[in-house]
């Protein structure tokens, strides 16, 4: 299945399983009659289907009155991790009760009735899970696009397991050279990773490396550069967040803004250099060429708000991140309420969603470029209300915001 689409208030939303792109179709009302040759010409020349037929299917169909679901459904179906990772946010909580086997496949069942284009497997680490197997089939099954986040840290028999099972994309966590890989995450992580995107790549699996951005790892993007070329991998630079579980290696360790600034110069140089790389960055507005991972339509006030985050204990957050700020981001239990429910009717989500960020709103780079780098580095800007990422280094570029006129 190339195309998916799904109606909305404003008209559809397009998702092409390529590429994970969407779409954003706005026609000022809901598009329902979405086979119409008006919208598949549309939808052939939006994403590039000049010749040949489209395979489309139509998904969801319950209108509200933003989005009628989430693009994404982030999953952790494991509270389990082979890793403690210096950076690491997630705390050393007690064990939850966690959802069944029978509990994930109903939510699973549910996000393909509402529409949910993707659902992606995510840490601590899902490999790890008696029933991740289980839980890829029934996505599978359910025609849904499945995505893996995972450290690679795995034996060679897991690794088959992951390529036999052929989900859609897998991301594999790699920081830097073998070295600072190592020293953040364990000995031998490196290699292991690595061994799995040469399994992917020799089975045509679609790839990309997660690098967290640090001190330790700034200086060492080039390597990462070079090893994407050679795996044929594109890669997100995500910088090192504070939040959650405190360590010495996190607060010795994030960037400044100036350090992200300088970061961010030179990943735009790398992207003219190795065009055939996809570098992605959270603040990606110095060069030309733009393309965003997450997209910018509805998007406010960051990804968070279009995607969802249920827990292994079955906690429904706007993102993994959000929960570990506080109970106040905890959305509701989808064992108790279903996700429709929640997604529709959630008082917490709803007052997310309604949040603005007002230093943003004075940028011409907001949901144009930018949207606003990540929630969860509110912290210092909260009282004033403007929500700042306290990594945006707009004021370094001399553009003053780039304010609109």
């Amino acid at each position: 299945m190339n195309i998916k689409l799904r109606p909305e208030p404003f008209g559809c939303i397009v998702f092409d399983t390529r590429n994970r792109k969407h779409v954003f179709v706005d026609t000022g009302e809901p598009v329902r009659d979405l086979d119409s040759p008006e919208t598949m010409s549309y939808v052939a020349e939006e994403l590039g289907y000049a010749e040949g037929p489209v395979q489309v299917e139509l998904v969801g169909g319950t209108l509200g009155s933003r989005l009628s679901a989430p693009l994404c459904l982030y999953l952790e179906i494991t509270e389990y991790c082979t890793l403690r990772c210096a950076h690491c946010y997630k705390p050393d909580d007690a064990a939850h009760d966690g959802m069944s086997k029978e509990d994930f496949f109903r939510l699973l069942e549910e996000a393909k009735s509402m529409g949910i284009f993707e659902v992606r497997l995510c840490g601590n680490e899902p490999t790890t899970s008696p029933i991740f197997a289980d839980i890829c089939r029934k996505a599978q099954s359910l025609g849904l696009f499945l995505s893996l986040n995972t450290s690679g840290v795995m034996g060679i028999r897991r690794r088959r397991q992951i390529v036999a099972i052929k989900p859609h994309q897998v991301v594999v966590s790699v920081d830097g050279t073998r070295e600072t890989n190592d020293t953040i995450r364990l000995p031998g992580a490196y290699d292991r990773a690595v061994a799995l995107l040469r399994m992917l790549q020799e089975a045509d699996i679609p790839r990309r490396i997660n690098c967290v951005l640090s001190k330790l790892t700034v200086d060492h993007i080039d390597q990462v550069v070079a090893l994407a070329k050679e795996v044929g991998s594109g890669i997100s630079f995500i910088p090192l967040r504070t939040m959650g579980r405190a360590t010495p290696f996190k607060e010795s360790s994030s960037l400044t803004r100036e350090g992200m600034y300088k970061a961010v110069q030179h990943i735009t140089e790398l992207k003219q250099q190795v065009p055939e790389v996809s570098l992605e960055t959270f603040f990606d507005i110095l060069g030309h060429g733009f393309w965003a991972h997450h997209t910018m339509d509805i998007n406010v006030p960051c990804p968070a708000g279009k995607n969802a985050f249920v827990s292994a204990n079955g906690e429904l957050y706007p993102c993994d991140w959000l929960r570990y700020l506080g109970d106040q981001y905890c959305c509701g239990d989808v064992r108790e309420n279903g996700l429709r429910y929640l997604w529709e009717h959630s008082n917490t989500l709803r007052g997310f969603h309604s949040i603005r960020r007002r230093k943003c709103l004075q940028c011409s780079h907001y949901l144009r470029t930018c949207y606003g780098g990540c929630w969860c580095s509110y912290q210092d800007s909260i009282a004033s209300g403007d929500y700042e990422d306290r990594l945006c280094f707009v004021e370094l570029t001399g553009q003053e915001y780039s304010r609109i006129r």
